[in-house]
Formats: structure tokens, sequence, C-alpha cells
């Protein structure tokens, strides 16, 4: 029985533990719903170190 008991409390404690959100907060900042993108980002701040960009320029010139 006690082991029974040790499966399920653990259960519970990993269920509980998996279902709870985040503690810490996130310090991204999205942009609000219906906000266009050309007010969030300029072209050139959204191609800047761009590496997979950089890679498929190169070899064209």
């Amino acid at each position: 029985m006690t082991i029974q008991l040790t499966k399920t409390a653990i259960a519970v404690l990993l269920l509980a533990t998996f279902s709870t959100p985040p503690l810490a907060k996130s310090h991204d900042q999205l942009p609000d719903t219906g906000t266009s993108a050309n007010g969030t980002m300029s072209i050139g701040q959204e191609l800047a170190n761009d590496p997979l960009l950089t890679q498929y320029i190169k070899p064209t010139g």
C-alpha cells in the first residue's frame, strides 16, 4: 500500500509541476494585435545581422 501511495503522490506532484504556468515573467514585448509590422521594425532593422540572408545573397553578388 505504501508503494501505491508513493506512486500516486509522485504522479500528483509531477502533474501539478507541469500544469502550472512558469513563474518567471518574459521580457519580450510583442506588438498589439492589429499593429502594422512597418511601425514595429524598419526594413533595415529587420535585415541586419541575418546570417541566412547573408549566406543566400553572397553568392548572387
